[in-house]
């Protein structure tokens, strides 16, 4: 049986904040989801800093740590997208290259599991920054839109949530091709053991 920690225990509480924040959105509650999204956001560096000073860190909590973060991502981008008028969302070729970058490491790690018998979880450092933008752009985003449904003019915000925009664009093809190059790297290393083992 798998112990679950107390940085555990925080990851799970975010996972239960996703659906809150899906019924917020569609019921255009949207200072709400401002809160939520920053409440769910602020639980993922709460978590870290537990596992790391209580030395909770353990193989099962990364993983679900990294699934609950790639659920509260891809859940709030896709609600973000096509967003009526006077309110803003995010870009679909954002939101479709943030997805593929997502999809494409999974696909890694699973050719990594099924040619290695374990790999270390590795969070790079480009993948740290691309997550801390990407939350940065969508908390942006949901603050203009809770100021606009409060009609309060988030002009001054706009430029900033377009700039956030870019920068989440930019971390998002680093932290890929990071990814990349580590996982040809691994399979590269397998590749030469295998060989010498075979000699």
């Amino acid at each position: 049986m798998v112990r679950l920690t107390l940085a555990s225990h925080i990851t799970i509480v975010r996972i239960v904040l996703i659906p809150l924040l899906v019924m917020a959105l569609l019921y255009g509650h949207h200072v709400w989801a401002l809160i939520i999204f920053i409440s769910a956001a602020v639980s993922d560096a709460i978590d870290g800093v537990i596992a790391r000073k209580m030395k909770q860190t353990t193989y099962v909590g990364a993983i679900l740590d990294a699934l609950a973060d790639k659920a509260l991502v891809i859940t709030t981008v896709l609600l973000l997208t096509g967003v009526p008028e006077p309110l803003i969302g995010l870009p679909l070729w954002l939101v479709a290259l943030i997805i593929w970058r997502d999809v494409q490491i999974m696909l890694g790690i699973l050719i990594l599991h099924i040619t290695q018998s374990r790999i270390p979880w590795k969070s790079l450092w480009s993948s740290k920054v691309h997550t801390t933008v990407l939350l940065v752009t969508i908390a942006a985003t949901l603050w203009v839109n809770a100021l606009r449904a409060e009609s309060v003019s988030a002009l001054w915000l706009i430029p900033l949530q377009r700039g956030l925009v870019w920068g989440t664009l930019a971390t998002t093809a680093i932290s890929w091709y990071q990814y990349t190059v580590w996982g040809f790297s691994l399979l590269y290393e397998d590749r030469n053991g295998s060989s010498s083992g075979g000699h």
